[in-house]
Order: structure tokens, then C-alpha cells, then sequence
């Protein structure tokens, strides 16, 4: 093991992510990000 004598063996691991759940927020995102991103190239906004 990797990290043999850096954690501690009875240590519980973290919990598993929903990936999905994750993937929406994360595309979300990036998709309003984009679009200010676009809006401010082509002077839409102030």
C-alpha cells in the first residue's frame, strides 16, 4: 500500500460522490460561464 504509515489504518474512507449529480452542476456552470463570457465579447452587456 501506498500510504502504509502515513494514515492510519482504522480510518473509514470518504463517501462515494454521485457522480452524476455532479456532472450536472458542473456542466451547469461551465454553460452560464460561457455565455458571459460570450455576451461580454460581443458588448451586450455594460
Amino acid at each position: 500500500m501506498q500510504a502504509a504509515g502515513w494514515i492510519a489504518a482504522n480510518l473509514n474512507p470518504p463517501p462515494l460522490l454521485d457522480v452524476e449529480a455532479l456532472m450536472v452542476l458542473i456542466t451547469g456552470m461551465l454553460g452560464v460561464a460561457g455565455a458571459r463570457t460570450w455576451e461580454k465579447l460581443k458588448g451586450a452587456t455594460k
